[in-house]
C-alpha cells in the first residue's frame, strides 16, 4: 500500500517536471518566433520606405503586381 502511494507520488512529480520542461520550451519558442516576426516586419517596413523614396516607379509596379486578385 505504502509502495503504491509512493510510486504514484513519484510519477506525479515526474509528470509535473516533464510538463514544466515541455511548457517552458514551448513558451520560449513562441517568444522567439514573435521576436523574429517583429524584426522581419521592421526590416520589411524599412525596405518598403527606402524603395518608395528612391524608386517610386518600382514601387508603383510592385503595388500593381500585388494588388491584383
Amino acid at each position: 500500500m505504502f509502495r503504491s502511494i509512493l510510486m504514484l507520488g513519484v510519477f506525479a512529480l515526474v509528470g509535473v517536471f516533464a510538463f514544466k520542461v515541455i511548457l517552458g520550451t514551448a513558451v520560449g519558442l513562441l517568444f522567439f518566433l514573435i521576436a523574429f516576426a517583429i524584426k522581419a516586419l521592421i526590416v520589411g517596413l524599412v525596405l518598403y520606405f527606402i524603395v518608395s523614396i528612391f524608386s517610386p516607379d518600382t514601387m508603383r509596379r510592385w503595388k500593381e503586381r500585388w494588388s491584383r486578385p
